[in-house]
């Protein structure tokens, strides 16, 4: 008999292969990676050591048995019949899944399955090898908003691929520091501009390489969990990661506020997010307004600063005439908070007390719970963790517009905004891992 794996052929054991097939035998027990062996009818035949310690079934729970104990439901359907018709037009078939241990919890693997098949043709056995990836894999980042953040992003690259982007640049010109982020020596290939067909590129360039049956890379379903505690911008960012519906649309100008936006949203379903993609503010609500008026039947979130919302407010007018679903959440801290960042960062020296007051909104307080309602909006006011829970919880269930006025104060503040320049000029300086730690630390 004679047995091939994918083109390949693997001639029947011949006198004094003995050797051969214990070296093959030995090489399966110790190697790293798992191994597991099912039947023509997918049952489970055999399984290595490294595979029984990253699963945390024995040998003999496994034998048996149909592989679909270990999945986590993480994995679509989709992928499963990518996967199928795959092995059966090409013997061959790797992507990401997400599997499930014996104590329950998930973990996503690398996996390559090969088709054994008999010497007429007909399936003898898929042969799967995969790796955990859990240490390696990390959330997605956005590009850091603070042009030496993204610079510890980018430090390293030898290429950068733009798809429907332009390099990128600082928001603002420092003194001493590059506005051009994109590291020397770095080749930049551009795929897409935005006046290209973008999604056709893409499609075309997988399959050019082969890669159009290939399962996505998915970020796994994982919800933070409700917030307790102080209440504060990053309570509001965890609410959202944990109620957001499927197919949401965030409409993000939170800026300082938003920090751990995508930290605490990348395990939520799946959902849109349109950013401040220049500098200028003010963008947000109306954006907002585009997105309802587009995707009629989306819930669309805005995350507006307070001095950011005074520019476009009467978008909220617009979106109760139109009867828009939109659920507006503005970050009363009472202050351009990011301007007061900028000023440390260009090196101003001593601020004083004319200056500061520039970037104060606190004298008179604004209202925009009042601001709202005279916009013919339905409007509430958080100062509390659980008043914000239950304000996003009864806007989600009911049709917008609404608009919640989140009472939190500044993200950075006192020690941490006199400190963050220091900081931030430092990280050129510093190894990349201990840069790139402190990266996340700010900017996850």
């Amino acid at each position: 008999m004679t047995v091939s794996v994918g083109a390949a052929a693997i001639p029947p054991a011949q006198k004094g292969e003995s050797l051969s097939k214990a070296a093959l035998l030995r090489a399966y027990e110790q190697s790293h990676d798992a191994i597991l062996i099912t039947d023509r009818d997918n049952i489970i035949v055999a399984a290595n050591g490294a595979f029984c310690q990253l699963s945390g079934y024995s040998h003999d729970e496994l034998v048996g048995k149909d592989p679909r104990i270990l999945a986590s439901g993480n994995s679509t359907a989709e992928l499963y019949a990518n996967m199928w018709d795959s092995l059966a037009t090409r013997d061959f078939w790797e992507g990401e899944i997400w599997n499930k241990r014996k104590d329950g919890t998930t973990y996503p693997r690398w996996l390559k399955i090969a088709v054994l098949r008999n010497a007429d043709g007909s399936v003898q056995s898929h042969v799967a090898n995969f790796t955990d990836i859990s240490a390696s894999k990390e959330v997605a980042e956005r590009l850091a908003y603070l042009a030496e953040l993204a610079s510890v992003q980018l430090t390293g690259l030898d290429h950068l691929i733009l798809v429907d982007v332009k390099a990128p640049v600082a928001f603002f010109a420092y003194p001493g520091k590059k506005s051009y982020l994109v590291p020397e020596g770095c080749q930049l290939l551009e795929l897409a501009s935005f006046k290209q067909d973008v999604l056709g590129s893409l499609d075309k360039l997988a399959r050019a390489v082969g890669a159009e049956k290939t399962a996505p890379v998915l970020q796994a379903l994982k919800r933070p969990g409700l917030p307790r505690g102080k209440f504060t911008a990053d309570k509001v960012c965890k609410a959202l990661g944990q109620l957001i519906p499927e197919n949401a649309i965030i409409v993000d100008e939170a800026i300082t506020s938003g920090l751990m936006l995508a930290m605490y949203t990348a395990g939520a379903p799946r959902h849109d997010v349109i950013t401040l993609t220049g500098g200028a503010i003010g963008q947000g609500l109306p954006c907002a307004v585009g997105a309802a008026i587009a995707c009629p039947d989306r819930k669309v979130i805005a995350l507006e600063g307070d001095g950011s919302a005074m520019y476009t407010l009467q978008a909220l007018w617009t979106m109760a005439r139109e009867k828009l679903d939109v659920i507006n959440i503005i970050f009363s801290n009472r202050a351009y908070a990011v301007l007061n960042i900028e000023l440390q960062r260009v090196g101003a020296g001593h601020v004083g007390d004319k200056a500061k007051a520039q970037l104060d909104l606190s004298t008179p307080p604004l209202d925009f719970v009042q601001l709202g309602q005279g916009m013919g909006v339905s409007s509430r006011r958080a100062t509390t963790t659980a008043e914000f829970v239950a304000a996003l919880e009864h806007a989600l269930r009911t049709p917008g517009p609404h608009l919640i006025e989140a009472v939190v104060p500044p993200t950075l503040a006192g020690l941490k905004l006199r400190v963050l320049p220091h900081l931030l000029q430092s990280l050129a300086n510093l190894p990349q891992p201990i840069a790139r730690a402190l990266k996340r630390k700010i900017a996850p």
